[in-house]
């Protein structure tokens, strides 16, 4: 049997991970390739190492628009980082000069002067059973 205060406890630990962040990614210019997105809870690995992100997602791009749903997380800061890898490689390419070739995107949409964003910038407070944030993707070329 067990005690009042351990199913209580066992029901919180649960509704610990029900929150879901829902993610539109919209400006898709071109129908093909995949979306890779990776989700991050803190600055380590942030925006480009997504063996660091707590989960990855790639779907293949089918519309100029494209939602996903990261579900059964912690309550907390997280931080989003997409690119659209048109020619299926896995990786975000970049010209000789080491300007991005296919579009990208981060949570919170920082403008993006010089180098990639800090994960401060890009953080959205996750702690609603559904939270949802649009990125739209930005291409240099």
């Amino acid at each position: 049997m067990v005690s009042t205060n351990k199913a209580l406890s066992l029901l919180s630990n649960n509704k610990k991970f029900q929150n879901n962040l829902k993610v539109k990614i919209i400006g898709i210019k071109k129908k093909q390739g995949q979306l890779c997105l990776s989700l991050f809870n803190c600055k380590q690995g942030f925006p480009n190492n997504g063996n660091k992100a707590i989960k990855t997602y790639s779907i293949e791009v089918t519309d100029t628009q494209a939602t996903i749903n990261f579900s059964n997380l912690e309550a907390g800061s997280y931080a989003v980082a997409v690119f659209h890898d048109e020619n299926n490689d896995g990786v975000l390419n970049f010209n000789w000069l080491g300007i991005p070739i296919e579009g990208f995107g981060f949570s919170n949409n920082p403008r993006i002067l010089k180098g990639i964003p800090k994960f401060k910038d890009s953080a959205v407070i996750v702690n609603d059973s559904d939270t949802n944030i649009e990125i739209k993707l930005k291409y240099i070329f």
